[in-house]
């Protein structure tokens, strides 16, 4: 997992006893009205899970910067469809489907 993605497109996840998704979120610019990042992750899909996506920390410290998620889509899990703890960066999530 300290390996940057170069892209997760595409995956479904179902059925799992536990995350779907484990990932460290890609980084970028916070500034206002940017369009985003390239889509790394786009895509990918979380279904009867414990947790959809478990998002890592993205920054080894503080940091400036948006901690990204963009397109994912998590439905049906047990617990929680999108989680992320001690996060030192903003985080931004586009495209997201949560039901």
């Amino acid at each position: 997992l300290e390996v940057p993605v170069a892209e997760l497109s595409g995956n479904l996840a179902a059925g799992s006893t536990d995350t779907g998704f484990t990932i460290r979120p890609a980084l970028g610019a916070c500034t206002k009205g940017d369009a985003g990042l390239a889509p790394m992750m786009q895509t990918n899909e979380a279904v009867a899970c414990l947790t959809g996506f478990y998002l890592l920390r993205a920054c080894k410290g503080l940091c400036n910067e948006c901690a990204y998620l963009e397109g994912a889509m998590a439905w049906k899990n047990a617990h929680a469809g999108i989680t992320t703890v001690d996060q030192s960066a903003n985080l931004r999530l586009d495209a997201i489907l949560v039901a």
